[in-house]
């Protein structure tokens, strides 16, 4: 199990994953999540921008790395433990990358999550559709993600992973 944090930090250095998180970083503005944050790289390279940013994960091998990561580098980042803690404030900027496939009620964690953006607040959402057997940590999605969201208030932009929650 340990090698899985590895796998993650070798797929997140390939140059198609830095390039993607330069992309969603620049997209970001104001107070900001990252939901569901993983090993955290997502969150240095926001804060590193400048941004308040939130890291918030359900306590495990990678909660625990990125937060060692953190302090390792000395980055002063909220750290919300989805697993006995609750998100409490509004966000300008929420990053919720590869987690809907990971959880058995998705409508209702992205309904819970779109409750936490600002008027205006950005989305910025990447959902992995495949499930298989090769893949057991992704469950099938029984719907789509952009009409479900549509219906939450969020309006759709030319990017397809920036979403804007209009009132």
């Amino acid at each position: 199990y340990c090698f899985y944090i590895f796998d993650l930090i070798f797929w997140h250095s390939t140059r198609y994953q830095k390039a993607l998180r330069t992309k969603m970083v620049n997209m970001a503005q104001g107070q900001v999540l990252d939901y569901g944050g993983g090993v955290g790289l997502l969150t240095i390279e926001t804060a590193k921008k400048g941004l308040k940013v939130d890291f918030a994960d359900v306590k495990g091998k990678t909660f625990d790395f990125a937060k060692w990561l953190f302090s390792k580098r000395r980055y002063s980042i909220n750290i919300i433990n989805l697993s006995n803690e609750k998100i409490t404030k509004k966000y300008d900027t929420i990053f919720f990358i590869d987690v809907l496939e990971h959880v058995k009620n998705p409508k209702d964690l992205l309904k819970e999550v779109v409750g936490y953006l600002n008027e205006n607040g950005r989305l910025v959402i990447i959902v992995d559709h495949i499930a298989s057997k090769e893949i057991p940590l992704h469950f099938k999605l029984e719907f789509r993600v952009e009409d479900y969201l549509k219906s939450l208030g969020m309006e759709e932009t030319k990017d397809p992973i920036l979403w804007i929650k209009k009132s």
